[in-house]
């Protein structure tokens, strides 16, 4: 057996390790969640729908955006659609009080999806919406010290 003062951890790596087991935990327990309007509209019940937060997702195009450190919804978080790249936009809505959004006058086809908010990590992603589809957009974001953005845009 290995002593455990072999394993002295500096008060930085303790820290680390213990914020990111407590985000594993959180999303073992709370897990990624179909919006409550999704489900009723398409009769799913969760095991019937597959959460992505890229690729093809069911038509119209609709989503739900959460934290990870606590798995609650994101409250009016702008979202903007674009096709073509990400300069022409073709819609914007907010989140709901549920982390909610929908895009339902957009016809079927390829989306950049980008979501953003001061404080909250900016989202963006590329669908596509189409009828025979089931899955659900579900879309994590983390919040920040300060306004901040994600990794370069997508190309």
């Amino acid at each position: 057996m290995i002593s455990p003062t072999c394993f002295a951890l500096s008060p930085i790596t303790s820290r680390i390790l213990a914020c990111t087991s407590a985000i594993i935990v959180v999303l073992l327990v709370i897990g990624p969640t179909v919006p409550a309007e999704i489900r009723a509209e398409r009769n799913l019940q969760l095991s019937d729908a597959e959460l992505v937060d890229r690729g093809t997702v069911a038509y119209p195009l609709k989503g739900h955006i959460a934290l990870t450190n606590v798995g609650k919804p994101v409250t009016g978080m702008l979202v903007e659609c674009f096709v073509r790249g990400w300069k022409n936009r073709v819609g914007v809505t907010k989140t709901n009080s549920s982390g909610d959004f929908s895009f339902p006058g957009l016809p079927e086809g390829k989306y950049y999806v980008r979501a953003s908010q001061k404080n909250v990590v900016t989202i963006r992603t590329i669908v596509a919406t189409t009828r025979k589809s089931t899955n659900v957009l579900s879309l994590i974001t983390e919040g920040c010290d300060r306004d901040c953005d994600s990794d370069p845009v997508l190309k």
